[in-house]
């Protein structure tokens, strides 16, 4: 305990660089406790304080990094420490539950600034305006950490938190639109694969994860019962009729009597990334925010992306695009309309919707390609009118109680394709009667049906409309 030498020496202080007078954050701990004891500190100096306890949401997935639009581990411990934090201070209740009518919200990002970690947080009020969410910042406060103090696994990216970034980014976009304090219904509709109604599994795990997302969501609530609202069409007479909408994806929205809907679409490309597109809408047709992220191929499972190729099915589609007609025809299921599928024993129901009177011919083309008419039927008038702004449901509930279309027999590609016109169409030539319910079997091939239905029209001067719906069937 010797003490062997000595020394000290005097400087200016103005000569000593202020980042090193500065005490340092050095754990994530700190900074968070930092930027929370800025922002409780400055929302009990504002006019919005409160001397009773006041509840603030604080979402799992409140925070996201800027740099890597994600949402990373970092951030999701970030969302839990500013929780704990909140907590402690008798002014706050911290819910993470979205129903809980909680006017106040903390939310933040990360993001990467030179050798340092920048985090930020905002405490904002929520509230109703003028056709609008108005947003009022209460307290805001930024602190950064070097990043030799952070860990590399606080920053690893996956499809979930790319995808949790793609929905924070609608969400805020779309604020400056929506009016309903009350977390308005929202549909998530099918994602498409570029674009195409072909079928991939990819597709409905954004969609079940996207549902996921929006269950904590505080500006929307997901209507996770959509199958259920559209079957429902079947016991109200078959017929419901809707406001005028542009999009199939709004018309189920408007079927299930949500007032927003998403909808999107992913494109691998030869570079190794998928691209995922989305966009946000309200069911009148206004597009109120959209977005796209990148991802790496490699963090998506290989056969989520596969397409069940048939050369045959993909001609057949295409025989029955490139409608350019004055009459518009939607083909839709209670599922919606994209990325079908349908397990063996399960039913069917096809919903209809044109923009003008039109008379109807419904067709299927099973995984066997058997063509068959199913409606007109027995339950049905031979030239019924489907009138214009109707959705009419087949079957409904005016059909026989043993009558459904439940998925038999082989599976795979199968197809429901439809004719509208302004004036009544004759039965196909060399159709059979099934002896079943009125419907006929046709000889004729997809191709041959449309060529058919097409000179018919022509040569007297009536107007044509078709529409088609790609199924997948499965064990």
């Amino acid at each position: 305990n010797k003490t062997l030498a000595g020394a000290s020496f005097e400087t200016k202080l103005e000569d000593i660089p202020q980042d090193l007078l500065s005490p340092r954050v050095q754990s994530l701990d700190g900074l968070a406790g930092k930027i929370a004891a800025s922002i409780i500190q400055e929302y009990k100096k504002s006019p919005e304080f409160k001397k009773e306890p006041v509840l603030v949401y604080i979402s799992p997935k409140s925070f996201h990094d800027a740099s890597l639009k994600a949402v990373v581990p970092l951030c999701l411990s970030l969302a839990e420490k500013f929780k704990e934090l909140f907590s402690r201070d008798p002014d706050f209740i911290v819910t993470d539950n979205p129903a809980a009518a909680s006017d106040l919200v903390l939310s933040g990002k990360a993001f990467k600034e030179g050798d340092f970690l920048v985090v930020s947080a905002s405490l904002d009020k929520i509230q109703a305006g003028n056709n609008r969410l108005d947003v009022k910042t209460i307290g805001f406060e930024q602190e950064k950490i070097k990043q030799d103090y952070c860990r590399e696994q606080w920053f690893d990216v996956d499809l979930n938190g790319k995808i949790d970034f793609l929905m924070q980014s609608l969400e805020k976009k779309s604020m400056s639109f929506v009016s309903d304090n009350q977390r308005p219904e929202i549909v998530i509709n099918r994602f498409k694969y570029q674009n195409s109604k072909q079928y991939t599994k990819f597709s409905d795990y954004l969609g079940g994860y996207i549902l996921d997302y929006f269950a904590t969501s505080r500006y929307y609530s997901p209507v996770k019962n959509v199958e259920k609202r559209l079957a429902a069409i079947k016991k109200g007479g078959g017929v419901r009729s809707i406001a005028p909408t542009k999009k199939t994806e709004a018309t189920v929205a408007a079927l299930a009597d949500a007032s927003y809907y998403i909808e999107g679409s992913f494109w691998p490309d030869n570079k190794g990334e998928v691209q995922i597109k989305a966009i946000l809408s309200s069911v009148k047709g206004k597009i109120l925010a959209s977005e796209h992220i990148n991802i790496s191929k490699h963090k998506i499972d290989p056969q989520w992306l596969e397409v069940k190729e048939d050369i045959n099915f993909a001609k057949d589609l295409d025989v029955l695009s490139n409608n350019d007609s004055r009459l518009s025809l939607e083909l839709l299921t209670q599922k919606g309309r994209n990325n079908l599928s349908f397990q063996k024993g399960e039913e069917i129901l096809f919903l209809v919707k044109a923009n003008k009177n039109v008379y109807l011919k419904i067709f299927t083309a099973d995984a066997d390609n058997k063509i068959f008419r199913i409606y007109p039927n027995e339950f049905t008038m031979d030239h019924a009118m489907l009138r214009s702004g109707e959705v009419t449901s087949i079957p409904a509930d005016n059909y026989s109680s043993d009558f459904s279309f439940q998925v038999q027999g082989k599976t795979g590609n199968e197809m429901v394709f439809a004719f509208a016109s302004d004036k009544p169409l004759p039965d196909l030539p060399q159709s059979s009667d099934t002896g079943f319910y009125g419907m006929n079997s046709v000889s004729l091939d997809i191709k041959g049906i449309k060529q058919w239905f097409s000179n018919y029209a022509l040569e007297r001067g009536i107007f044509l409309s078709w529409d088609s719906l790609p199924i997948h069937t499965y064990e």
